[in-house]
């Protein structure tokens, strides 16, 4: 078993923690095979198979070295195997996770610029996510509600969740999409202006009616459907939405009034 040790971040009071990533039981010939450790070369694990017993390599010659790729053992049961998509969106958050820990460490002791370190991690992050809304969504279209919002909670960026909420929508699960976006409010609530007051930007409502009075703020799909819903007219079917009054122009005859119906005096063609 290869293991690696998970950095924490500067700002944690945990230890670092060492990590599997690859289980080298499949690749030896025979119980008395083992592997002496080169380096990690990206996603590659460089070593030197041993075999017949030995403990390390012959000095007496150059060792010839062999690359095993990286793949994080995975928990398998009697009606669940994990697939290679899960295992590789866990992998590349983990590598992920490691740049951020680096990247603050680089920028808490002056060898790294800020804003050059949080570029290269929405770059980053975007790749990552990538590959995990690939994930999502074969879990939504199969119907496994808490198991797609657990692989929602592994996005890293806003627009990520954004098109997670589209995806649910897409496949029909409402309540999934729900849930993400209660997920992306917590995580990225909306800024506040000078006052201290959030900006209307994040939300569906907040703007005055006919009569002057602001409506409620609607920060959720389903009290956006609560409301376009109790504006349905009865008769029509069709949505009531305010109006608002057109300022002055130079010219008030021209229109003014029109609704795109013909008047009552006149015949529609």
């Amino acid at each position: 078993m290869v293991s690696m040790l998970s950095l924490p971040a500067p700002s944690s009071s945990a230890a670092g923690a060492w990590m599997p990533v690859l289980d080298t039981a499949g690749h030896r010939r025979t119980s008395t095979d083992s592997h002496w450790p080169v380096e990690l070369h990206g996603a590659r694990f460089v070593c030197v198979l041993l075999r017949g017993g030995k403990t390390h390599p012959d000095a007496g010659r150059r060792p010839v070295t062999t690359s095993l790729g990286l793949r994080l053992p995975m928990a398998t049961g009697m009606s669940y195997k994990s697939s290679n998509l899960e295992e590789l969106t866990l992998r590349s958050a983990m590598a992920l996770d490691q740049q951020k820990a680096r990247d603050d460490r680089l920028v808490a002791l002056g060898e790294a610029d800020a804003d050059d370190a949080e570029e290269d991690y929405d770059a980053s992050a975007q790749v990552v996510d990538k590959v995990t809304l690939r994930l999502f969504t074969e879990v939504a279209k199969a119907g496994k509600v808490e198991r797609a919002l657990d692989v929602a909670r592994r996005l890293h960026l806003e627009r990520s969740l954004d098109l997670a909420v589209r995806v649910a929508d897409r496949v029909g699960q409402q309540r999934l999409a729900d849930r993400i976006e209660d997920v992306r409010s917590g995580r990225f609530p909306p800024p506040a202006d000078d006052d201290g007051e959030e900006d209307d930007g994040g939300s569906f409502g907040g703007d005055a009616g006919d009569d002057g009075e602001y409506e409620e703020r609607i920060t959720s799909r389903a009290q956006l459907m609560e409301r376009n819903n109790s504006r349905v007219s009865p008769e029509g079917g069709r949505l009531s939405t305010p109006t608002k009054d057109r300022g002055p122009s130079d010219d008030e005859s021209d229109g003014e009034g029109y609704d795109g119906r013909p008047d009552a005096g006149e015949e529609s063609p």
